[in-house]
């Protein structure tokens, strides 16, 4: 259960930095 929440909060900042990586990008 916790394993699956700090994946979960990992995941909310991966996408993060993705999101503004493209953005930066374009």
């Amino acid at each position: 259960m916790l394993k699956m929440k700090m994946l979960n909060k990992l995941l909310v900042v991966v996408s993060c930095f993705l999101f503004s990586f493209f953005t930066d990008a374009s």
